[in-house]
């Protein structure tokens, strides 16, 4: 059973290789089932600090990262690494839409998700997160 809010997510990683079957008989189920990595989405409509807002959008915080999602009336939000969790590899977990990140905001979300995960980013990849946000925000 799944008692969540739906929200919009995006999947960090695939499902990893499938375990055989052989390997799988007698296992309880949460061993091997198939998950995805997925980071979700907040809109920032809902009592977020302007002040706070902006400071994300400057990236100066490793665990947000703004965003405006296609799809949702284009409406701000932020993206939280700090909640990424497992979620079942099936379609009761999650609904996918189609949309796909481009190279560029692919290779922004993998930096800022490293200076999440390892607190360490390189000079050049803050300026250029920042820059890139900024100039097409």
């Amino acid at each position: 059973m799944y008692r969540a809010k739906k929200r919009p997510m995006l999947v960090l990683s695939g499902s990893g290789s499938p375990v055989e079957a052989a390997l799988r008989v007698g296992a309880a189920r949460h061993q091997t089932n198939p998950t995805i990595l997925a980071a979700p989405y907040y809109s920032c409509e809902s009592r977020w600090n302007k002040e706070f807002v902006a400071r994300i959008m400057r990236c100066s915080y490793s665990q947000y990262m703004f965003d405006i999602l296609p799809g949702h009336g284009g409406r701000e939000s932020i993206l939280r690494f700090d909640h990424v969790q497992p979620i079942g590899a099936h379609g009761e977990a999650y609904e996918p839409v189609g949309f796909t990140l481009a190279d560029l905001a692919l290779d922004l979300v993998e930096q800022q998700f490293r200076w999440f995960r390892t607190g360490v980013l390189a000079k050049d990849e803050l300026f250029e997160i920042r820059t890139t946000l900024l100039e097409d925000g």
